[in-house]
């Protein structure tokens, strides 16, 4: 896990490269594949999930991620008089949870697609799973996907 610690000036440090860094390079850090734990410099407190929501935020791709009328709503459940604030709070969390949960399983699915060097650092210390028997050449998996597709091809023909 990369430390970054943040300064009262705005600034972003981090504590790997004894650089500092700004919310673009931070975005490519976890782009990359690294976990990062942001603190606050003086106090030690965890601004993780704050400085990522920035980076979201500022992300052009994020500007539509949450319908307008869902974030008025949040803005008036927010108040601390609403008595819905705790449910909103609860129900967001475990969307946001079952979300990632998928995304990961996604990742999973799809990680043979990924080159080794463009997918996520595992923060297991365990190494992976040694295979009984040896990995397929890419002539074998190609072949094999090749003659899969010509499978569902055939059935798609068989049924209309």
């Amino acid at each position: 896990m990369r430390i970054i610690k943040k300064y009262s000036n705005r600034r972003l440090y981090d504590t790997t490269t004894s650089s500092y860094i700004n919310l673009d390079d931070l975005a490519t850090l976890i782009r990359a594949g690294e976990s990062v734990q942001i603190l606050d410099a003086k106090s030690s407190q965890d601004l993780t999930r704050s400085i990522l929501f920035q980076v979201l935020i500022d992300s052009q791709q994020t500007l539509e991620l949450l319908p307008v009328p869902l974030l008025h709503r949040m803005i008036r459940m927010s108040a601390p008089a609403q008595p819905m604030v705790s449910v909103m709070q609860k129900q967001l969390v475990a969307g946001f949870v079952m979300l990632d949960k998928q995304f990961e399983a996604l990742e999973k699915q799809l990680q043979w697609l990924t080159p080794p060097s463009h997918r996520p650092h595992t923060s297991s210390s365990s190494p992976p799973p040694v295979s009984e028997s040896p990995p397929p050449d890419d002539h074998d998996e190609l072949s094999h996907l090749r003659d899969r597709l010509a499978a569902l091809e055939a059935r798609l023909e068989k049924d209309p």
